[in-house]
């Protein structure tokens, strides 16, 4: 076997481990091959008990290291750890001849570097794990049993007079040094298991953002559907047809008064935030093309004090509760009703206050709306996705008849400088 070959190979065991790592976050299959062998399946076991956060970790010390670069890092650690033998040698020279002193330098590099690394991507597994504490020092106490053993081999004497004679050494330079691996691996552990938990902690809000993200999408797309539902269009392209074929110079301004809202309603599913300015001038639209076809059976007004047009409002939401108001409100009523939408303050003085947004009708009222659960819901939903609770949406009656739409939402006024 040649050199070129052993590296090819060790080049192809990169990439799979990368391609497994990779296809574990993308939450695909794993290669078929992973299953074939002990050692495969062993390895696909460790790698899907780690946490996203340690199979990055992970990933990305492979690709960073990989090829020549591991095999160059390998090197310069055991010419370093030699420097230290020499080093060693030269300062201690009756206990460290030179070849002790390099093999010594060296193994205590390669152990303390392979313990360090072990536990770098796999911290959680010294986490209140006592039984593994006690596998590592059988495991140390095994090592320092089987050197002696070695040793008395070597030197043609009684393991007991080897024991007796290495006991001195064991006390005063094995006991500090496997102290001394403890402490640096519980320490790597420690600070490795806080900086995955925050890791962790980070990548589950991001999805908990992107999850409520996607569903305040959804929301809005519920919204704007429910608002440009097929009758709506139909029957307002319809008295549109109706002017025009009348000659009515009124066709012209429905039309307009239709554009006007449709380029409002489709706007809201790009934006994620929007002003009141511009959720009042899509009200103002869509009222206006209702009113046309409602005649003299609806009246509105709409009150919007000119400090409050840029405050922020989630798309969509102010036109759904005109639109419920109509719906559920005035087409119902025999004699129509009236329609106000208004905005203000709940504290005027304050920088860190709460916009106040009403819609008030004198239609059938409360008692009147069968069906309207979804809009409304939609309407909570964006609300409680948005602003984590502090926004909210009440119902009230509307004195002597009526419903009170009213939305409150908080809003941090920009000072100026």
């Amino acid at each position: 076997m040649t050199v070129a070959s052993i590296y090819q190979r060790y080049r192809a065991w990169e990439h799979r481990h990368i391609e497994l790592l990779d296809a574990l976050d993308a939450g695909r299959a794993p290669p078929l091959d992973w299953e074939g062998s002990r050692y495969g399946r062993r390895t696909l076991a460790t790698y899907r008990a780690m946490t996203p956060a340690e199979r990055r970790a992970l990933r990305e010390f492979i690709w960073r290291w990989r090829g020549w670069r591991s095999w160059a890092a390998i090197a310069g650690w055991a010419i370093a750890a030699t420097a230290a033998g020499v080093v060693l040698h030269l300062a201690l020279p009756r206990e460290f001849g030179a070849v002790k002193g390099i093999v010594f330098a060296n193994l205590v590099a390669f152990g303390f570097g392979l313990a360090v690394i072990g536990v770098w991507f796999n911290p959680r597994a010294l986490r209140g794990r006592k039984s593994v504490w006690g596998k590592a020092a059988a495991a140390g106490l095994a090592g320092v049993l089987t050197g002696l053993a070695t040793r008395s081999l070597l030197e043609g004497g009684s393991f007991r007079d080897v024991l007796q004679s290495a006991a001195p050494k064991l006390v005063t330079d094995g006991v500090p040094m496997l102290v001394g691996l403890f402490v640096v691996v519980a320490g790597v552990a420690l600070w490795r298991n806080r900086e995955l938990d925050a890791e962790n902690a980070r990548l589950a809000a991001d999805a908990e953002r992107t999850r409520l993200a996607n569903e305040l999408s959804a929301s809005r797309l519920r919204l704007v559907q429910a608002q440009i539902e097929p009758h709506f269009l139909f029957n307002t392209l319809g008295a549109v047809q109706q002017l025009a074929e009348r000659g009515a110079p009124q066709a012209a301004a429905l039309t307009a008064h239709l554009i006007r809202f449709l380029r409002g309603a489709l706007a809201g599913l790009r934006a994620e935030r929007t002003t009141l300015g511009d959720e009042f001038e899509m009200v103002d639209g869509y009222l206006r093309v209702m009113q046309v076809r409602l005649g003299p059976r609806l009246a509105y007004a709409l009150e919007l004090p000119a400090a409050l047009r840029d405050a922020p409002m989630l798309p969509t939401v102010l036109v759904t509760l005109v639109e419920n108001a109509i719906k559920h409100g005035i087409e119902p009523s025999p004699q129509g009703g009236r329609i106000d939408v208004r905005a203000s303050l709940a504290t005027p003085g304050a920088a860190d206050t709460t916009v106040v947004v009403e819609v008030l009708d004198t239609g059938a009222g409360m008692p009147a709306l069968p069906g309207n659960g979804n809009g409304l819901a939609s309407v909570r939903d964006q609300l409680a996705l948005a602003y984590a609770g502090r926004a909210s949406l009440e119902l009230l009656d509307n004195e002597p008849h009526g419903l009170v739409a009213r939305v409150r939402l908080p809003w941090r006024r920009a000072t100026s400088p």
